[in-house]
């Protein structure tokens, strides 16, 4: 006899980066299924045809990136053109200051179909063991610094790992660009001639 399909909680991408707690409310908004791009999504040629993307997401997106609401969670993105790729990662303050590691990425492709891809990381189960997990992602809106991402927040798999059907919860995330690193004040100050 099996055992019944385990619930994999994923409240909101930014909980599920680092597993901690985070009010879920906060900054997202749930939607029973992802919409249609917009009629006036941008057109980006690509292998396969011509891409449907919201306008603005044609530019490069690479770059360093923050949640709008909690900006310790950032993401390293880097874009070819045709791909973004998304590396998540949490910077914490005090004590345990530094860069929090993990092995997640969210990875979209501008296609026919929109902006699309995959948020894809390891989630622990009961017991210890350890699945990969997929949700569905997707860009819907660009503007200057500043892009919404539209992911699946919850999942179910059984006991071998894998997915079982649910009924789709959608959230979205808007990330806003970091800005630039200021320039060393040491650096900037020293007199032209101080070589001399």
């Amino acid at each position: 006899m099996g055992l019944p399909p385990m619930r994999a909680p994923f409240a909101s991408l930014i909980a599920c980066l680092l597993l901690w707690p985070l009010d879920c409310a906060h900054g997202s908004q749930s939607h029973e299924a992802s919409p249609a791009p917009a009629a006036d999504a941008g057109k980006v040629s690509v292998d396969g045809g011509v891409a449907q993307v919201p306008p603005g997401c044609r530019e490069n997106l690479s770059g360093e990136w923050q949640h709008q609401d909690d900006s310790s969670y950032r993401f390293s993105a880097v874009d070819d053109g045709g791909q973004l790729t998304l590396k998540p990662y949490r910077v914490l303050e005090g004590a345990d200051a530094g860069l929090t590691p993990n092995d997640m990425s969210i990875e979209l492709s501008r296609t026919p179909a929109g902006f699309v891809g995959q948020f894809k990381m390891m989630e622990s189960m009961e017991g210890g063991k350890r699945c990969p997990a997929s949700f569905g992602a997707k860009v819907v809106a660009c503007e200057p610094g500043k892009m919404t991402l539209r992911i699946e927040q919850s999942y179910a798999v059984d006991q071998d790992c894998h997915r079982v059907a649910t009924t789709p919860d959608i959230a979205e995330h808007v990330l806003v660009r970091r800005p630039a690193a200021p320039e060393n004040p040491a650096k900037a100050a020293a007199p032209a001639d101080a070589g001399r």
